[in-house]
């Protein structure tokens, strides 16, 4: 995404001032993002307005 992400740890950061720096762990809330969309029927619109591709996609891409 164009942003980035602003992923926290919230039982050692609290207060959400250090992002966490860890490709797995983003790859991981994003995939669960992706399919709590999906199985909530979220329009794809919704995906193109968080920069994520249904997970359909983002396997054959």
């Amino acid at each position: 995404h164009e942003y980035g992400h602003l992923l926290y740890d919230l039982q050692e950061d609290y207060g959400q001032e250090h992002p966490l720096q860890d490709e797995a762990q983003e790859a991981r809330m994003i995939d669960l993002m992706v399919r709590l969309m999906q199985a909530s029927d979220a329009p794809q619109e919704q995906f193109q307005r968080l920069g994520l591709q249904p997970a359909l996609e983002r396997q054959s891409a």
